[in-house]
C-alpha cells in the first residue's frame, strides 16, 4: 500500500499517509520543490522514494 486518497475521517487509518485531494499526495522534496504523487504510483517507486538511501532507482513518477 502507498497512501489513501480522500479517506473517510471516521474510518481513516491514522498510520497511513492520507491525500486530501483526488490528484494525489503533496510531497516536499529535499531540494525545496513540491510535487504531487499520483494515486497510480507504483508501490516499488513510492517505497524507494520514502526509504533511506537504499540505492533504489526511481521509476516513472
Amino acid at each position: 500500500m502507498t497512501f489513501d486518497v480522500l479517506p473517510d475521517p471516521k474510518t481513516a487509518n491514522q498510520h497511513r499517509l492520507q491525500a486530501l485531494h483526488r490528484a494525489g499526495l503533496l510531497v516536499a522534496m529535499m531540494d525545496g520543490s513540491v510535487h504531487t504523487l499520483r494515486p497510480s504510483i507504483s508501490e516499488a517507486t513510492f517505497w524507494a522514494m520514502v526509504t533511506r538511501d537504499g540505492g533504489e532507482v526511481l521509476g516513472d513518477w
